[in-house]
C-alpha cells in the first residue's frame, strides 16, 4: 500500500502583497512568511475551527452575545462569499453566507 500522497501548500498573491511594503523590507518579509508554513500540513493547520452559521444567525450560539461583521471574503475553493463574523462577548470567530 503507497503513502497517501502530501499535499503542497501554496500561498497565493504573496509578490502581490510584498508591493505594499517598502522594497528594502520585502525580501526579509517574505522569508519570514514562507518559514511560517514550511512545516504546516495543509490538511491540518493550526488554530482554531470556524463554525458556520445559517444566513439570518445574528447572536452567537456559544453565549448569546450580539456578532458584529467583520468583513465578506470568498475564501479559497468557493465560488459564493460569506460574512466573517465576531463575537466580542466570548472572542469567537463564526462565518456565514451573505444573505440576498
Amino acid at each position: 500500500m503507497s503513502k497517501p500522497k502530501k499535499r503542497k501548500l501554496e500561498i497565493k498573491n504573496l509578490e502581490e502583497a510584498l508591493l505594499n511594503l517598502p522594497e528594502e523590507e520585502r525580501d526579509e518579509a517574505r522569508k519570514e512568511i514562507l518559514n511560517m508554513f514550511e512545516n504546516m500540513d495543509p490538511e491540518n493547520p493550526p488554530g482554531e475551527k470556524v463554525e458556520h452559521l445559517p444566513k439570518t444567525t445574528s447572536t452567537c450560539p456559544s453565549c448569546g452575545g450580539g456578532l458584529v461583521l467583520k468583513s465578506t471574503v470568498t475564501l479559497p475553493e468557493e465560488t459564493k462569499p460569506v460574512q466573517i463574523l465576531d463575537c466580542p462577548k466570548c472572542d469567537k470567530a463564526f462565518t456565514r453566507d451573505v444573505s440576498n
